[in-house]
């Protein structure tokens, strides 16, 4: 077989897999946010879609805001540090918890009253949010390593991780509300308070650690 067949066969066989691949990995990893949208009708509602913009621009805005805190409160590592500094985990899981101010503002720019709309409310919230989070994370990601003639589970993976990713942005969103929601239990805003402080501090702390 002659080079020239294998340049021609092999830009075929790029062009052939390396398409339909990366389309594969995209819908998996974005279609969910779709079919929510789509099931929960959040059209139906005019203040659904402005919440959505809200959520994603409240995460650039936090993100933004976090990026400076980051450079001007978390210490460089030079090579003579070790790979794990506690006081420099807590400061960046205590820099994270601008999140929850985040989402609490974006939650209640506009005021819905009910218990049926406060869910429209967070779900719209959450797609906007981790709508943005995971394109910015992951799909670049995406775009430049799942288009080629070889297939590599990290995309697959990188996909299903883009998934967990928005369902963990619900959940915050979710106990954001329950520690904030007027009238709700103080066990309730007790329990909510104890996850988050132990998703972000905690688990954090743990994951940088491994």
């Amino acid at each position: 077989i002659n080079a020239e067949y294998m340049g021609v066969h092999g830009i075929y066989l790029y062009k052939e897999m390396g398409l339909p691949y990366l389309l594969n990995c995209v819908i998996l990893a974005y279609a969910p946010l779709f079919v929510v949208f789509k099931a929960f009708k959040l059209t139906e509602f005019a203040s659904c879609i402005k919440l959505i913009v809200i959520g994603g621009i409240s995460f650039l805005v936090c993100q933004g805001t976090k990026m400076i805190l980051f450079a001007l409160l978390v210490a460089t590592q030079s090579e003579n540090m070790d790979g794990f500094e506690l006081t420099q985990e807590i400061v960046k899981n205590v820099v994270n918890l601008i999140d929850l101010v985040a989402i609490y503002y974006a939650l209640n720019y506009l005021k819905v009253g009910g218990g049926e709309n406060i869910f429209f409310k967070l779900l719209a919230v959450t797609l906007g949010w981790g709508g943005v989070q995971i394109f910015l994370s992951y799909f670049f990601y995406l775009l430049f390593n799942a288009f080629s003639s070889e297939f590599q589970w990290e995309c697959i993976q990188t996909a299903v991780q883009a998934n967990i990713d928005f369902l963990d942005a619900y959940i915050i969103a979710f106990l954001v509300v329950l520690c904030t929601t007027e009238g709700a239990s103080s066990f309730k805003k007790l329990a909510g308070i104890t996850l988050i402080l132990c998703k972000i501090l905690i688990i954090s702390l743990i994951l940088s650690y491994m």
